[in-house]
């Protein structure tokens, strides 16, 4: 199935204002988030091994790629309950245990379909298989929208009772360029920097990133030396910029079928 396409969005980064008693809030829900995503991904590395292990599992395998090949796989995924949304339903009880006092629904989802997309690029051979998060392993954590769980009203993140402050400098035109965008999801996050530890949150804005004007494209030539041990003859590249289309010219006898490996020098 294709693929919807997505809208333009960038991130914008600020730091968080935080006291010592809403840093140990955040830690706390740092680590029960590892948790959930452990959980999460674990669920989905059984499912995916009891599928693999299945009968039907080898048959499918075993048949030339097309259609039939496709739906078949497309059952037994249905069958075992390897897709996203259907561990979305197992991440659901978690919201009624004593983790969901300290993590919304949203967030817990998020975590299912992280944990979810890890073992799929798994199966699907892209990446290796995906580790259990150690203590202090998880960095971040997002929501699903702007609406609920994670979200951000005024100049302010607001999530599950706590309200953490964006520190901003006055003046800075990206910043009041990026809070004038419609946020998409917020993001929160913890660095460690210099021994100490920092929050922040990334703001996934709808829209295209601010483009200062001493960095807007312009009409200029620009030469490159590219070297003399990389194309036999006289050489001269030239970068054309109209209209913000870059266009490489390559002057050189013979053209690029001239083109010989470096020689060792001396």
């Amino acid at each position: 199935m294709a693929r919807r396409a997505q809208d333009d969005c960038f991130v914008l980064e600020l730091p968080l204002v935080t006291t010592p008693q809403q840093e140990r809030v955040l830690e706390v829900r740092l680590d029960v988030a590892r948790q959930v995503y452990n959980a999460c991904l674990g669920e989905a590395l059984r499912r995916l091994n009891l599928m693999r292990q299945s009968v039907d599992y080898q048959r499918a395998r075993k048949l030339p790629k097309g259609r039939e090949r496709k739906q078949m796989f497309a059952e037994l995924r249905k069958r075992s309950g390897f897709d996203e949304y259907a561990l979305h339903a197992y991440a659901k009880q978690f919201n009624h245990a004593w983790l969901g006092d300290h993590l919304d629904i949203n967030t817990i989802q998020k975590l299912a379909s992280r944990a979810f997309d890890a073992v799929e690029k798994y199966a699907y051979g892209a990446k290796g298989k995906p580790r259990f998060k150690g203590k202090r392993g998880l960095h971040s954590v997002e929501g699903k929208d702007n609406k609920c769980g994670i979200r951000l009203r005024g100049h302010c993140i607001h999530w599950l009772g706590l309200v953490l402050a964006l520190r901003m400098e006055r003046g800075d035109l990206v910043v009041a360029y990026g809070l004038d965008k419609p946020v998409k999801l917020c993001r929160v996050l913890r660095r460690e920097i210099r021994g100490k530890t920092r929050w922040y949150v990334q703001l996934v804005l709808k829209g295209k990133p601010l483009v200062k004007d001493n960095n807007k494209p312009g009409e200029r030539i620009v030469g490159l030396d590219i070297g003399p041990s990389t194309i036999r003859g006289r050489r001269r590249d030239f970068l054309k910029l109209r209209g913000g289309t870059a266009t490489a010219v390559l002057a050189c006898p013979g053209g690029w079928d001239r083109a010989v490996r470096p020689r060792k020098m001396g």
